[in-house]
């Protein structure tokens, strides 16, 4: 399980204002596969975010999810 103790409330409030949940509704838009997505050289599950502070899971999504550019 990953921690948000170290994260300020005002970020905390930002990722609910960007609309950010653990699990994506939609298999195809997902954290992992955002162009915003920061990964973890020692996790695959968990990364962090261009946009907001604090853990950031996979298999996330938030409102401003963004294709990856290839």
């Amino acid at each position: 399980m990953h921690r948000l103790s170290g994260v300020s409330e005002t970020e905390l409030k930002k990722r609910g204002q960007l609309g950010y949940v653990k699990q994506s509704p939609s298999p195809e838009s997902h954290c992992s596969n955002c162009q915003l997505w920061l990964p973890k050289k020692d996790s695959k599950d968990c990364g962090n975010c261009q946009i907001f502070k604090g853990p950031v899971y996979a298999q996330g999504y938030c409102t401003y999810w963004a294709p990856q550019m290839i």
